[in-house]
């Protein structure tokens, strides 16, 4: 048998790198461009906007879990997005391949556990835990408005995946308080899935809407509490689900319909993932607004190993960065051992880059 020429060889390993790399970097350059990601929902059409629920825990239970979320060593400036500027927290991801366990067998937020198992949406398979605290006298909004999808899919920039629940529980809230709603805006699945993550921006522009319920509301502007004779027979059919002292409900066109939580101490309030919403600035003599906040997301199967299996984000201590990088590092290897199809042209890509160690170990992986 004749064999193949050295050279002919090496010219087709050397086109197949060149094509590799340089649909690597168009890739990455197109997803750098990508204003409006992909929302994946799982939110049902009957699912309830907000319910509000009083006394969630008994009066000593309140008191242990307000004191562990107000006092928490690792609480520090905020380590969330950009929305979150006037705030402080810590934040905690983790799914149900391995994650429960840890933060089970975790001494630093064993205290938090017990809202966990209290309010924990039994189809959910992955978590974002965050103990938020909202400064006092922020001149603007302390959480600008957002939808929640920080439990972030590995290798994927483009499809986000938008929390099925989110469950509040207010620790602190200080008396007396002027503001700090929490307020919600939540757009028909038409208008959503035509816009995404614009939206609000979309709606704020009045792209749609009926003359009669157009908004021209600006970012920061206070809507007020929503309700009376705003509201659609629909709305009014669910109010009868809230309680009325807590939750204003309003409906201004077809496209959207909005509520204002009023917080109370030892208050759960569930909310759909897929509304937008915010908390106002608030005022008070003392004290500051302390509440918990569970994402709670039901993630396909398949992409549950995507996820962060358990990982503890502040910013303090030091090593809590390190704990970090290395639960992400060890993350990809076993997304990538899983996944050799991936993990071949990833392998060439960084090696022909210049990562040859690197790309030489995820080769190995894959045997």
């Amino acid at each position: 048998v004749k064999s193949q020429p050295l050279w002919k060889r090496d010219n087709v390993l050397l086109g197949a790198w060149a094509i590799i790399t340089v649909l690597s970097i168009g890739i990455q350059v197109i997803l750098s461009d990508w204003e409006d990601p992909i929302l994946y929902r799982t939110n049902e059409a009957s699912q309830p906007l907000v319910v509000a629920e009083s006394g969630l825990f008994d009066a000593e239970s309140a008191r242990e879990l307000s004191a562990c979320a107000a006092g928490h060593p690792l609480l520090s400036n905020t380590t969330l997005a950009e929305a979150f500027t006037g705030t402080q927290g810590l934040i905690v991801y983790f799914n149900d391949r391995g994650g429960l366990q840890d933060l089970r067998a975790s001494q630093a937020l064993s205290c938090l556990v017990p809202y966990f198992d209290k309010v924990r949406d039994p189809k959910a398979n992955a978590w974002v835990m965050n103990v938020l605290v909202c400064d006092n006298g922020t001149a603007g909004a302390p959480v600008k408005w957002h939808v929640d999808q920080s439990a972030a899919l590995w290798f994927n920039s483009i499809l986000r995946v938008v929390a099925h629940t989110v469950s509040v529980w207010y620790a602190e809230i200080p008396q007396p308080m002027v503001g700090g709603h929490l307020e919600l805006e939540h757009f028909s699945g038409e208008w959503f899935e035509r816009f995404g993550y614009k939206s609000l921006k979309r709606h704020r522009q009045g792209e749609g809407l009926v003359e009669s319920g157009a908004m021209a509301a600006e970012e920061g502007e206070d809507m007020g509490e929503i309700g009376g004779a705003a509201s659609s027979a629909i709305v009014e059919r669910e109010r009868r689900q809230y309680d009325p002292d807590a939750v204003a409900l309003g409906k201004v066109d077809p496209h959207v319909r909005q509520a204002v939580v009023r917080p109370r101490e030892n208050m759960l309030v569930n909310f759909r993932g897929d509304a937008f919403h915010r908390v106002l600035a608030y005022s008070a003599p003392a004290g500051k607004r302390v509440s918990l906040v569970l994402e709670q997301y039901r993630i396909p199967r398949k992409l549950v190993c995507l996820t962060r299996r358990f990982v503890v984000k502040s910013n303090k201590p030091p090593e809590t960065a390190l704990e970090w990088l290395a639960s992400e590092v060890d993350m990809a290897i076993r997304f990538l051992g899983k996944n050799p199809s991936i993990a071949v042209p990833i392998g060439l890509a960084l090696g022909l880059g210049g990562g040859g160690a690197l790309g030489f170990a995820v080769l190995k992986i894959t045997g």
